[in-house]
């Protein structure tokens, strides 16, 4: 649906559940769109922003098709930490949410050379993939665990060097954009009718405490 089918949708909702109204009653504009838009922003942490790091992670890659058109792709800075040799902190715009990363290195224990791997998303005490002078681990493949709010950091082991000075690739999740006449729902198509419908009865019920109609209904 365009911005404006979605809205004509909304409409068409509010008065089929008003219809015995004495009075015809129909929103504004830009509070039909807010409420869209509350709806669209609600389906979308629902769907797929819940569970813990690794299980929306898994999500989010298992559904990537469904977010291709939200999804960047891009090269970012990384910060070497001076307390853990194997260890680098990576950044990235807080209105993003991590899919997935790569990194290109060379591991001499698995014997590859300019090898570009998935980053493996870790959760709980990182300290057992921590290189220091008590703990050098073995770790087959580079893994990432969040330590803050779009702050993330990527552990390789001993035997593992970056192949280039800016090693680490990530794909981020936009949020999509707000819905209006001039700007259609980023969100798959059988999406669309399910927010419109979300966001119609959350205004019925704010207003009047009524329920909308079901398509059985309007029939």
């Amino acid at each position: 649906m365009t911005g404006k089918e979605m809205q004509i949708l909304f409409q068409d909702i509010i008065e089929a559940a008003t219809k015995h109204f004495p009075k015809k009653w129909v929103p504004e504009s830009d509070i039909q769109f807010e409420y869209i838009n509350e709806a669209q922003n609600k389906f979308f942490i629902e769907r797929y922003l819940t569970g813990s790091f690794v299980e929306r992670t898994n999500f989010l890659r298992t559904h990537r098709q469904e977010l291709l058109n939200l999804i960047e792709v891009g090269t970012v800075g990384v910060t070497e930490i001076s307390a853990y040799s194997k260890s680098l902190i990576v950044t990235w715009d807080n209105t993003k949410e991590f899919v997935s990363g790569s990194i290109d290195i060379t591991a001499s224990a698995m014997g590859t050379v300019n090898t570009v791997v998935e980053l493996i998303p870790i959760e709980g005490d990182i300290n057992r993939f921590l290189t220091n002078h008590t703990n050098k681990p073995v770790i087959l493949q580079p893994v990432i665990s969040l330590v803050g709010d779009s702050k993330a950091m990527v552990i390789y082991d001993d035997y593992t060097t970056l192949a280039t000075s800016i090693p680490i690739t990530l794909d981020l999740l936009n949020a999509p954009a707000t819905i209006s006449l001039s700007q259609n729902c980023e969100l798959l198509d059988r999406f669309h009718e399910i927010i419109v419908r979300m966001a119609a009865s959350q205004l019925l019920q704010d207003k009047f405490g009524i329920a909308a109609s079901t398509k059985e209904d309007n029939k």
